[in-house]
């Protein structure tokens, strides 16, 4: 009798993987979970309100701060939370209804198979029993029903004695006997392995099913808030578990914030007219009469705009580019068009990637300031694109009171994703400022605004060309909102290192407003042989002889070391006299393994302990050295 298996799965009849793996069972306790979670937030919501109450009856500085946060950061937090509960157990709840489906018909599929193969069963025992008695050979493999047509019959036991006729006779009858049987029999054979084939195919179907289903709950649950955080954790800066805690905390914002915002027709209008500045422009923005809640609830094309507009005070596009840099870790599409990137932009992975880093270094800086002297405030600014590269400047300061206001410009290779190292050449030139006087109080601004140049450009005046306008509308802008609201700084200072020194000079001759002092360091050069076209009270400038990385920038077309030009004062970034010597041409670093093309070990222009760092220093404090 011909073999054939009992049972679809364990027989690999119907292939694996399984549509069936997982029961509804465990889907539906992560509902529950997710459920929870939306529930325990009404209670936290309303502690949280209640001390919002509380605080509110009580009066002084550090009770405002902490209603502050409440209502600016822990609420935010829940609510990211209460959202990304609630979308992903709708996701969870479609998905296990779909699993439901699929289960019961992958059930129903098993049933089907395991009757077919009963009927095959049968049909192979009948099947057997006819060959046997017609002296035929029974099919050998279950899965290959035989032809509908029975094989002749042989005359069988006890032929021997038969003549010729009459074993045609015998063969005749068995003909006649067995023929329609074995047709029969062959028909439901083959209907049901017909059946089986077709099984297997729904059940390929099934499967598929079930990774589709999968793949929309995946995509459900990286939809939500939380998943955005999670999912930008795998390839940013920051672990998942980190960006959990940003997204709880409130610290970055969720996607809920960039659907629910909407226009202001007032910021609009105040946006379009190009013609404002200075005093018209600090005017026209007062008169809005918007504060923080106003301007965070403004669309992401609007804080994109406010976050960089020049003339705006600081604290305006603080708001603006903290919330911009909130949206476009939650929702990296959305902002990418909001910074007018196109085809030339990072692209959205890449975009996110620096933003992560942007965010890395913000934070940063926020927990050093609170270990610097006077424990500066820190403000977001700038955020925006020049020539497809992303922009930004983080203050270590208050830029609208500071009476001492610092702007140090990046070289060559500057990018926003590693803005954290060049800020921390501004803590550097803040504290030493601050050592020299303390009794002022400074801002010192780490500005990566325009798209500096590669190793392939750096020659070439064409970055400093294009960035320099953009610096120089910086700095008018902060000269133009400190003045128009009645604070004009009493000393600004440009510092510019590398190519940033090639770029400042040119931004310099383009201010409407004198600046006190332009200081270089590393220079690669200026274009021009003179310093009276700028608009500048001192300029000063040093080099280590270390530095074996700036002479490169001056070979074509910017060849004139500050240093040379009349008018200029030098200083020193030697060792000696209880100094640490310059040797590198990074900003700052702290690295002191040696290195083949800056010998001595490396050390940078602001690295604690540098003569050049405490010169800097007190030409900011002082005006002069």
């Amino acid at each position: 009798m011909t073999w054939v298996p009992t049972g679809a799965i364990g027989f690999g009849i119907l292939s694996e993987p399984s549509p069936i793996a997982g029961g509804v069972e465990e889907i539906s306790r992560i509902g529950d979970y997710l459920q929870q979670a939306v529930d325990a937030s009404f209670d936290y919501r309303n502690a949280i309100q209640s001390a919002e109450r509380t605080l509110a009856n009580g009066q002084g500085d550090a009770l405002n701060r902490l209603r502050d946060k409440l209502a600016q950061r822990l609420l935010p937090g829940l609510e990211l939370l209460d959202a990304s509960a609630v979308a992903a157990k709708a996701g969870v709840d479609g998905y296990a209804q779909e699993v439901d489906r699929i289960h019961t018909d992958a059930r129903a599929l098993i049933r089907d198979v395991e009757d077919d193969l009963s009927t095959i069963r049968t049909q192979a025992g009948e099947i057997s029993e006819i060959a046997d008695l017609i002296g035929a050979d029974a099919p050998v493999s279950w899965d290959a029903a035989p032809p509908g047509v029975m094989p002749e019959p042989q005359a069988g036991a006890g032929a021997a004695g038969l003549d010729a006729g009459e074993q045609e006779i015998r063969r005749e009858q068995l003909q006649q006997l067995y023929a329609m049987q074995w047709l029969s029999t062959a028909v439901l054979w083959k209907r049901a392995c017909d059946d089986i084939e077709s099984a297997k195919a729904k059940w390929a179907s099934l499967v598929a099913d079930r990774k589709e289903a999968e793949g929309r709950l995946v995509g459900a649950l990286r939809a939500t808030d939380l998943g955005r955080l999670i999912d930008a954790g795998t390839s940013g800066s920051y672990s998942r578990r980190a960006m959990i805690a940003f997204g709880l905390s409130g610290e970055i914002r969720g996607a809920a914030f960039v659907d629910e915002r909407s226009t202001d027709p007032a910021v609009d209008a105040f946006l379009e007219d190009e013609d404002l500045s200075g005093t018209q422009l600090a005017e026209a923005w007062s008169a809005l009469g918007l504060g923080r809640e106003e301007i965070v609830a403004l669309p992401m094309e609007s804080l994109a705009r406010l976050a960089k507009h020049p003339g705006l005070p600081a604290w305006v596009q603080d708001i603006a580019a903290r919330e911009l840099l909130h949206s476009s870790l939650v929702a990296p599409n959305e902002a990418y068009g909001a910074f007018g990137f196109g085809a030339s932009g990072p692209g959205v992975e890449e975009f996110r990637r620096r933003m992560l880093r942007l965010h890395e270094a913000w934070r940063t800086a926020q927990q050093e300031a609170d270990r610097m002297g006077g424990k500066p405030t820190v403000q977001l600014l700038a955020l925006g694109s020049h020539d497809g590269a992303l922009t930004a400047a983080i203050s270590h300061g208050d830029l609208d009171t500071a009476s001492h206001v610092g702007v140090n410009v990046s070289g060559m290779l500057s990018n926003v994703a590693e803005i954290g190292r060049d800020a921390t050449g501004a803590r550097s030139l803040f504290n030493e400022a601050y050592q020299e006087d303390p009794t002022q109080t400074y801002a010192a601004v780490t500005w990566i605004g325009y798209r500096s140049p590669s190793f392939a450009d750096v020659n070439l005046m064409g970055r400093a060309n294009a960035g320099g306008p953009e610096l120089a509308a910086f700095i008018d802008g902060i000269f133009d909102s400190r003045n128009a609201n009645g604070a004009p700084a009493e000393n600004f200072t440009v510092f510019a290192h590398s190519y940033g020194s090639t770029t400042a000079a040119v931004a310099l001759e383009q201010t409407r407003h004198r600046v006190t002092s332009f200081v270089t360091y590393g220079s690669a050069g200026f274009a021009q042989t003179t310093i009276e076209d700028m608009r500048v009270d001192g300029v000063f400038a040093t080099h280590a002889s270390g530095d074996q990385t700036a002479p490169f920038g001056t070979l074509l077309e910017h060849p004139f070391d500050p240093r040379m030009l009349p008018g200029v004062t030098s200083f020193s970034a030697e060792g000696g006299d209880g100094y640490t010597r310059v040797t590198a041409h990074d900003m700052f670093t702290e690295d002191d393994s040696a290195s083949p093309l800056n010998w001595g070990g490396k050390v940078g222009y602001l690295t604690t302990g540098t003569r050049s760092a405490e010169d800097m220093g007190k030409i900011w404090a002082n005006g002069r050295l």
